[in-house]
């Protein structure tokens, strides 16, 4: 007897097993690996998706089989929504968004309002939080799509491996996902930042590792990327992803470039490795940033007053990567004026990007409000409603210090080696 409910009781659990409520077959669907979004002066929505063609991936591309790595599929509609379900009208498979990689915004979409339409992302439970976030500039967006890609053959996966490649090697760029994107949105004492990705002109050879997106037609419209030019004067474009997008709130205010996003990342502890070239005339010395770390304060200037003063701390660990001929870099003193040197760049750059911030911008992006909120909660109280307009006018204090802790495996410059 024990023996046969012992069956029953297993088979009943059996029973409660069920299968997945949502298995959707791969051959259905349609895998999204970027998406460009698009708003015109009359809220029209303007979308323009990269579907991976399964067909051709991994095939040669000189094969002859006339199958190229990618579709791009074009839609509008009068909600982010709509318009996306309008580029699917000509597809004979289903959008899946779980694998975008990269969602792009027109400047003129971020000028608007792009924190509103994440709504949709979050609710949807196709899409996720994981795409980056990423201003494309120019007026002519949808030139992304005819790009040279260097060795990737989709535009998600050029960025995607730009990320995991370049984003702790180059400090002059950052990659904010979705998530990131939301948190800092909503973060007391911190605005919000994006990637930025340009397109300019390709002078050089082409691989014919190419994509061709179409012409929006104001329909949905499906086209298949080719390995030709872009059509626009037979000129080639590659993508260039570089610089920094401010946000105040839920709008694009303005940008930082190279030098100035470097000084953000170290603001914000996202340096990685980075290299910093000292000029002297036509001397230079290349310096690598081994270790960074920055502390960040901010308080009431003066006992009653609403005028706010930011304090930054910043101690790095340096080391000479390629060293002025004239340099010796086993003199101790030579060090020391090196170190000096360096410190004074980086101040000028820190500071050139915070009064940016201030004066352009009026917009907290690198988090003095979030650490007032931390050290600091009766004072914050006080700023709080207007922290952005307070971090305006606030008074900057500045204080780096750096040390050389290698100097190369050679002692003497080659040129100074006798």
């Amino acid at each position: 007897m024990p023996k046969r409910l012992f069956m029953l009781f297993c088979i009943a659990l059996v029973l409660q097993l069920t299968g997945c409520w949502s298995r959707r077959e791969p051959k259905t669907l349609a895998l999204i690996s970027s998406a460009l979004y698009d708003l015109n002066e009359e809220g029209i929505y303007s979308t323009t998706i990269e579907i991976i063609n399964p067909e051709a991936q991994g095939s040669p591309q000189d094969s002859g089989d006339g199958k190229s790595p990618t579709l791009t599929v074009s839609g509008e509609g009068k909600s982010l929504p709509e318009a996306l379900r309008k580029t699917a009208e000509s597809l004979e498979r289903n959008l899946f968004a779980g694998q975008t990689l990269a969602r792009f915004y027109t400047e003129r979409y971020a000028k608007k309002d792009i924190v509103k339409d994440q709504d949709y992302f979050l609710r949807d439970f196709l899409t996720d939080e994981k795409p980056l976030v990423i201003i494309l500039r120019g007026d002519d967006p949808q030139l992304l799509y005819t790009a040279t890609l260097g060795l990737s053959n989709t535009v998600g996966n050029y960025i995607d491996n730009l990320h995991r490649t370049q984003d702790n090697f180059i400090s002059t760029a950052v990659f904010i996902d979705t998530l990131m994107f939301l948190k800092d949105y909503h973060r007391e004492g911190k605005q919000p930042v994006a990637g930025v990705a340009q397109l300019i002109e390709d002078d050089t050879q082409s691989s014919g590792n190419e994509s061709k997106g179409g012409e929006d037609s104001g329909k949905a419209t499906m086209e298949s990327t080719g390995r030709e030019g872009s059509g626009k004067e037979d000129k080639k474009y590659k993508v260039k992803y570089e610089g920094l997008a401010a946000f105040k709130d839920e709008r694009l205010v303005g940008y930082l470039d190279a030098v100035e996003t470097r000084a953000y990342k170290i603001l914000t502890n996202t340096i990685g490795n980075s290299v910093v070239s000292l000029t002297d005339g036509d001397h230079v010395t290349a310096l690598h940033i081994d270790k960074s770390k920055a502390s960040l304060s901010a308080c009431a200037a003066d006992k009653g007053k609403k005028k706010a003063k930011l304090d930054v701390k910043i101690k790095m660990d340096i080391s000479v990567m390629q060293a002025d001929e004239n340099l010796d870099v086993t003199d101790f003193e030579n060090l020391k004026a090196l170190e000096d040197r360096f410190n004074k760049q980086i101040r000028d750059e820190v500071l050139r990007a915070i009064k940016k911030a201030q004066t352009e911008f009026k917009s907290d992006i690198f988090g003095f409000g979030n650490a007032m909120h931390a050290d600091r909660p009766g004072e914050w109280k006080k700023f709080r409603a207007n922290w952005d307009e307070s971090f305006s006018d606030a008074d900057i204090n500045i204080r780096i210090q750096s040390s050389i802790n290698r100097s190369g495996l050679i002692k003497k410059t080659i040129k100074n080696r006798a």
